[in-house]
């Protein structure tokens, strides 16, 4: 399966606990700045997908917000507590996307072009404490949530500053 060209990035996992795939992206804790974060995901019907942004990386990482897909057409972002609900079509490419301003301290988050919300960005994913105005990591591990086996392929990511200058 392939957004473009004629290969993507492949996560599989046959443990609830997710792994062992895990890519990262270190952005070299960027702490001001507008960017956009674009990628294509693809759930295979039954499973399950998810990305995550960290705000600080290693053992002792801050997520900034996960991202959660369901093998039903069903997901969520989890940011500063709250779950922002999404839709997205099993079996096909979906444009995940998210406009970060570290300058304004706010994220707005796309699902196929349409907003899901937008929250202070240093907010951590489960509190609105604890995080911190920086860009760290993107982390896609295979793992789907509770309930789904992930199985899912990421392609095309982008990493632009909004002016249009591609960053990483």
């Amino acid at each position: 399966y392939a957004h473009s060209g004629s290969i993507s990035a492949e996560f599989v996992t046959t443990s609830a606990n997710g792994g062992p795939a895990d890519f990262v992206h270190d952005f070299g804790n960027l702490t001001s700045g507008h960017y956009e974060l674009s990628m294509w995901v693809m759930v295979l019907e039954g499973s399950g997908g998810y990305v995550n942004l960290m705000h600080t990386g290693g053992a002792a990482g801050v997520w900034a917000l996960g991202t959660y897909f369901e093998g039903d057409g069903s997901g969520y972002i989890t940011a500063g507590g709250v779950n922002y609900p999404f839709i997205h079509t099993v079996q096909d490419w979906n444009e995940l996307k998210f406009d970060i301003n570290m300058d304004t301290d706010q994220c707005e988050a796309f699902m196929n072009g349409t907003s899901l919300g937008s929250w202070q960005w240093s907010y951590a994913e489960n509190a609105t404490t604890g995080g911190s105005n920086q860009l760290a990591w993107l982390d896609i591990f295979a793992y789907g949530p509770t309930g789904w086996l992930g199985h899912y392929f990421i392609d095309d990511v982008s990493f632009e500053e909004v002016d249009g200058t591609a960053v990483q």
